[in-house]
């Protein structure tokens, strides 16, 4: 008789605790630093939610974002079309289908929007059409 009460008082522990770690995952309760229960044992406390929370949350620090710069591809006559329509797939990681644009556009008005990014981004960007032999330019975009 005894053997059967103890699985009963274990399965409702398990039970209790179960619930207890689905409150905790849901942020009902929150464990709080440590409290001590008794002189020699030291345990974390579950406090509710609401009472371990601070009243006012301190206001998060201001984070600058970086300045946007635009990457300029610029009309060039040496290189062939494919070739640049294919420069600009690889370099600015485009479609087919939307390199195609930048270039024609780049070659009917004189210059095309590439991008709008960081500043080390638009550099990078400008120095891989540079290298192979494209004339881009980035400015600020704001």
């Amino acid at each position: 008789m005894k053997v059967v009460g103890i699985r009963t008082t274990i399965m409702r522990l398990g039970c209790r605790l179960a619930s207890l770690q689905h409150q905790l995952a849901q942020g009902f309760y929150t464990l709080s630093a440590m409290s001590t229960s008794a002189p020699d044992t030291v345990a974390p406390a579950l406090v509710p939610a609401a009472a371990a929370a601070p009243a006012t949350q301190p206001p998060s620090p201001k984070t600058d974002r970086m300045p946007p710069y635009r990457v300029l591809l610029h009309n060039a006559d040496e290189p062939t079309f494919e070739y640049v329509v294919m420069s600009v797939m690889e370099i600015a990681n485009f479609t087919m289908e939307r390199a195609y644009n930048v270039t024609n556009e780049a070659h009917e008005s004189g210059v095309s929007l590439v991008k709008i990014t960081h500043k080390e981004h638009a550099e990078l960007l400008v120095e891989q059409f540079q290298a192979r032999l494209l004339t881009a330019t980035m400015e600020p975009a704001e």
